[in-house]
């Protein structure tokens, strides 16, 4: 009688037990290493906390990079030896497979945020009389990229809780370029827009396994 009341009640014995698949492992950890993402510009280095939940991985951190020289010129370019903290990257990535696997195959979006500030003196040109006149002027400016990049890649797991991962991208982005000299004449702002490809690779640590 007592067993006819309990599956009058809930409709099965087992009901209990289903709560226990809603139960989701999830993992916290970190992860560095180097991408290129643009010719020319070298290795940009990070360093991402990150957060994986059922298939999905989140990661986000900061990014170092070279210094770029920005002046009156149209292109920036890379200052040799000179490193400094320029943006931030988050990524978010689907592993549609097992996770217990050594080699796991993910799909991956990734957006970039760099801000470079550069400043010095530089020689400028001004028309008179339909000649180039050289001049010496002091400036300040910045440049802004925004870009994003979607691919795959291949996470394989080593020791106990290391892992390399290592991912193709191809995306799209754009770089807003200000350069001020302090005069109309000389002063400059550019928008432009890019299409390429990423190449990225790094090593990772996860921490030991929690429930929520």
């Amino acid at each position: 009688m007592k067993n006819l009341i309990i599956l009058f009640l809930f409709g099965s014995a087992d009901i209990c037990f289903g709560q226990k698949d809603s139960i989701a492992v999830h993992n916290i950890g970190v992860c560095a290493g180097g991408l290129n993402y643009r010719s020319g510009y070298g290795v940009v280095y990070y360093a991402h906390f990150t957060y994986e939940k059922r298939k999905s991985f989140f990661a986000f951190g900061p990014v170092i990079g070279q210094k770029l020289r920005i002046s009156w010129e149209n292109d920036s370019y890379p200052v040799s030896g000179q490193y400094r903290l320029n943006g931030f990257h988050f990524v978010y990535q689907l592993n549609p497979f097992s996770k217990k696997k050594r080699l796991g195959f993910y799909f991956q979006n990734e957006f970039l945020f760099h801000y470079y500030t550069d400043k010095g003196v530089d020689k400028v040109y001004e028309t008179i009389q339909h000649q180039w006149i050289p001049a010496i002027k002091s400036y300040k400016s910045h440049q802004t990229d925004i870009s994003d990049y979607i691919g795959f890649g291949f996470k394989e797991k080593f020791l106990k809780n290391f892992y390399l991962n290592q991912s193709l991208g191809i995306g799209i982005g754009g770089s807003s370029r200000v350069a001020d000299f302090g005069d109309i004449n000389y002063n400059r702002n550019n928008q432009y827009y890019w299409a390429g490809l990423m190449l990225k690779i790094g090593l990772g640590y996860t921490f030991d396994k929690a429930n929520k």
